[in-house]
């Protein structure tokens, strides 16, 4: 996992990356929580608030924060595959 995180980070430039993390930190801040069980506790209340404040941000950013997403799961997804196959051997 840490190797895919860290490829994916690596993908990205500086702005990119300051771009996501920024926005990110916008839609979570929303849910007003401020541990990882906040976040969690009270889901369908947290739900709410995040749609909410994706609705919030301009089309341009929500695409490239689903992409960027996207990008990854597909990533993970690859190096789990590969894992399994060097395992299989």
């Amino acid at each position: 996992m840490n190797g895919t995180l860290n490829k994916w980070v690596n993908s990205f430039d500086d702005q990119k990356r300051e771009l996501f993390v920024n926005t990110l930190f916008q839609i979570i801040q929303a849910t007003n929580a401020s541990t990882f069980y906040d976040l969690t506790g009270d889901w369908p209340k947290k739900a709410v608030a995040v749609l909410g404040a994706i609705r919030d941000i301009d089309d341009e950013t929500r695409k490239f924060v689903f992409q960027t997403i996207r990008a990854l799961f597909a990533l993970a997804v690859k190096n789990i595959r590969e894992i399994g196959s060097e395992n299989s051997q």
